[in-house]
């Protein structure tokens, strides 16, 4: 969600199936990245936001583990999760 200077809250991305667990903003490419957890069933997620190009939402990658709970931007353009 984003909530505006005027107090108005957008919802950039809602699921039924995955929750967000760590959220890490990119300066350099000016995305929001966002972490998922599922079930054991399920593998986690790492999605980016554009939030300059209307809020599109992109899956990036699909992780083993069903929780990456942990995000961070490296500065050659990879993202180290944790899961």
């Amino acid at each position: 969600m984003r909530i505006r200077k005027d107090g108005h809250v957008d919802v950039l991305w809602t699921s039924k199936r995955e929750g967000p667990l760590a959220l890490a903003f990119d300066d350099k490419s000016g995305r929001l990245l966002a972490t998922t957890g599922t079930s054991q069933k399920n593998k986690a997620r790492l999605y980016a936001i554009e939030v300059r190009d209307r809020d599109q939402v992109y899956l990036v990658a699909r992780v083993d583990d069903g929780l990456a709970t942990s995000l961070a931007p490296s500065s050659r353009g990879a993202y180290m999760l944790g899961t």
